[in-house]
């Protein structure tokens, strides 16, 4: 009998993050931009058709998965079932036949935040294999991001797939310009040590419907066109935007995100990020604007745009 084995692997798409590390005033309308590189994933599909007795085991292991998530593993509490999805199943062949998760998930057109797939070899029968899982990975299994799983069968070897689809919550625009007005005023409250620099706490900002506007331009064309960059396609800075969405200014900023799923996960990244954490605590700016655009065919998924400035 073949010695059972276990490969686990945890992929997750990588935010981006870029913005000015000087900002613009009259005075000044230098700055320098960070950049950001991707690197394409080749894609690896080999196809096969599975038998009837794979259908029959792929089947038992989808099954019980879903009802162990429902009834708890190892005195952690039950969690909503399982969905299984074609494209994770063709995803997991893929894994199966040598492909990496990143490579597999975009052959099989499925956009996840979040995914991790299990890889067992050896196990006689399908309760030898949702065993496996109990003892090994119910920390993935219980995990309520991944509510999706994708299964492949071959002889004795197996290939899970657990993901998170791409589900970002950036619908309700008043409520993601509240939220990030509450967060980024918060950390502005407290103070913050970004990087090598300490800032001293500093008042909050408002809503400005021009920064706003300025903003959400910005983040639509990005995610229409799939790009990154301060620069517009148009040759546009993020100053010259502002301008252009009608808001007399001083002094005036931006910083920009792709990848995150929400305002909380996009503020905290240019608070974790010493350029952007600077920009942000600038005691100079008075009003912020901010916007999100979606677009799941588009490298990022999602883009952020946060616009600063001071009539």
């Amino acid at each position: 009998m073949a010695k059972p084995t276990i490969s686990p692997t945890a992929w997750r798409p990588e935010p981006g993050i870029a913005l000015p590390t000087k900002l613009w005033s009259r005075r000044d309308l230098g700055f320098v931009l960070l950049a950001l590189s991707t690197v394409a994933w080749p894609i690896l599909v080999q196809s096969q058709v599975p038998d009837a007795k794979a259908v029959k085991v792929q089947r038992e292991i989808i099954r019980g998965l879903s009802r162990l998530r429902e009834a708890g593993c190892q005195g952690q509490p039950g969690k909503p079932a399982l969905a299984a999805v074609d494209a994770l199943h063709a995803a997991a062949q893929s894994v199966a036949n040598g492909a990496q998760l990143g490579d597999a998930l975009t052959a099989s057109n499925y956009r996840a935040t979040k995914a991790n797939t299990v890889r067992l070899g050896g196990h006689v029968s399908s309760a030898a294999v949702l065993k496996a899982v109990v003892e090994g990975y119910c920390e993935v299994l219980m995990d309520t991001r991944l509510s999706e799983l994708g299964v492949d069968v071959r002889g004795r070897q197996y290939a899970i797939i657990f993901a998170a689809p791409f589900q970002p919550t950036v619908i309700d625009r008043d409520q993601v310009r509240a939220q990030a007005l509450v967060l980024t005023n918060d950390a502005r409250s407290r103070g913050a040590v970004c990087g090598d620099k300490s800032f001293a706490p500093v008042g909050p900002l408002t809503a400005s419907v021009g920064l706003d506007r300025a903003a959400l331009g910005h983040a639509k064309d990005m995610a229409e066109h799939s790009y990154f960059s301060h620069t517009g396609r148009d040759g546009k800075k993020p100053a010259e935007r502002i301008t252009a969405a009608g808001y007399r200014w001083t002094t005036a900023g931006e910083n920009i995100a792709s990848g995150q799923d929400s305002v909380q996960e996009a503020v905290a990244g240019w608070i974790k990020s010493p350029g952007h954490c600077a920009n942000l605590m600038n005691p100079g700016y008075r009003e912020m604007g901010i916007a999100a655009a979606v677009n799941a065919k588009s490298e990022g998924g999602v883009y952020w745009v946060q616009t600063f400035g001071a009539p």
